[in-house]
C-alpha cells in the first residue's frame, strides 16, 4: 500500500511550522473485502461527507423514501397517536462507485451505525413529534 502525506507549512517571523494535515491510502489491494473498499473509498482526502451527493447538473438528488408503520394507536379525542415507523432512505452517490478499482468486490452491505459516520446522509426532520425515544 502507498500513503500520500500532505504538509501545510506556516511561515511566521522567518520560521517555518509545518504539520501534516492528511494521511491518505492511495491504493488498494486486488483481494479487498467489502469493508475495505467503503473504508478505502470514503476517506477524507477522497470523500466529504458533508458535501451533499452529486446529482445531474440542474437537477435536483433523488431521494426515495419508503416508511413502515409498525405501531399505530390513537389514544385521546384530540387525534393524539403513538406510532412507531422506520423510514428508509436511498439514493445514488456516484463518489461512492467502485466499479472503476480492480477488486473481487461486487456488492457493500452494512448496518447504519457502521457507515452513517462516514458518509453523506439526508436530514430529515419530523413535524408535529412530541417525543422521539429512538
Amino acid at each position: 500500500m502507498r500513503w500520500t502525506v500532505s504538509v501545510l507549512c506556516l511561515w511566521l517571523a522567518g520560521a517555518a511550522t509545518c504539520l501534516a494535515v492528511d494521511l491518505c491510502n492511495t491504493s488498494l489491494s486486488d483481494d479487498a473485502n467489502e469493508m475495505e473498499t467503503f473504508f478505502y473509498l470514503t476517506e477524507p482526502c477522497r470523500y466529504q461527507k458533508f458535501n451533499r451527493a452529486p446529482s445531474v447538473p440542474g437537477q435536483p438528488l433523488k431521494i426515495y423514501l419508503r416508511a413502515f408503520i409498525y405501531y399505530l394507536r390513537a389514544y385521546s379525542i384530540q387525534n393524539e397517536v403513538d406510532m412507531l415507523t422506520l423510514l428508509e432512505l436511498s439514493w445514488t452517490d456516484s463518489r461512492l462507485a467502485y466499479s472503476s478499482i480492480n477488486t473481487n468486490v461486487t456488492a457493500i452491505r452494512g448496518e447504519k451505525n457502521l457507515f452513517s459516520d462516514r458518509m453523506w446522509l439526508p436530514h430529515t426532520h419530523m413535524l408535529n413529534e412530541r417525543m422521539l425515544d429512538v
